[in-house]
């Protein structure tokens, strides 16, 4: 019995070091493994960028989203008057395309914070003209920026005057706490038809997470030898 007890237990810690070891991984290679994708200039240096495209089911609708990260710390560079991030804190900023042959229009862009983080500042760019191939006329400004409370998004809103057609472009932002990763975004546009993909955003710190199976599979070792007793 004592041997069974023994050879469960091996299997699970090693199966739970397994989990830890492949998520952990993950957040790192999330953190770490920063790319710099092909996007439209918005001035600064990002630490990551990256390009998602989301498309309405009906075949109305389609935009680019490119984001970028930067994060904060000596030597932040961000683009012209968007917030610095401290340490810590990681400003994150989104231009959504519209396809040119778009015939609906898109009423919503909502990035998640599944890490809960604090969103401290919100908001769009008046200003900043990414290139090349962008043309202020071609700019469409969101008609409010919502914050949820708990933060777990940032909803830019598209309604009235100000919905977002074929040809549009917008410049977005918000500065949170937390490393850049990949979550989960939404953009919702015609018959209510949402699409989701995934955008640069805030996760914990791999390092935390790396702690806490630490301490776990140090928990799950002294069990055996309390039930031994």
């Amino acid at each position: 019995m004592a041997l069974s007890r023994h050879v469960c237990f091996s299997i699970r810690n090693t199966g739970f070091r397994a989990i830890c070891g492949a998520t952990a991984a993950l957040l790192i290679g999330a953190f770490c493994g920063s790319a710099i994708a092909d996007v439209p200039d918005i001035g600064g240096v990002p630490t990551e960028t990256d390009t998602d495209i989301f498309t309405s089911s009906e075949g109305d609708w389609a935009a680019a989203v490119h984001s970028y990260a930067f994060v904060g710390g000596d030597g932040a560079d961000v683009p012209a008057g968007l917030p610095v991030p401290a340490d810590g804190q990681t400003l994150f900023a989104y231009v959504p395309d519209m396809d040119d042959l778009a015939t609906a229009s898109v009423d919503q862009f909502q990035v998640g914070t599944p890490g809960g983080f604090s969103i401290l500042v919100a908001g769009h760019s008046e200003t900043i003209l990414p290139s090349p191939g962008f043309e202020e006329e071609d700019r469409q400004n969101p008609s409010g920026t919502q914050v949820s409370l708990p933060a777990l998004s940032v909803t830019y809103l598209y309604n009235g005057d100000f919905s977002f057609d074929a040809g549009e472009f917008s410049v977005l932002y918000f500065l949170s706490e937390g490393l850049p990763g990949q979550v989960p975004a939404t953009m919702r546009g015609g018959a209510s038809v949402t699409d989701e993909q995934e955008v640069l955003g805030p996760i914990p710190e791999p390092s935390t997470f790396a702690a806490l199976c630490v301490g776990a599979m140090l928990a799950s070792r002294l069990r055996p030898r309390r039930n031994a007793r």
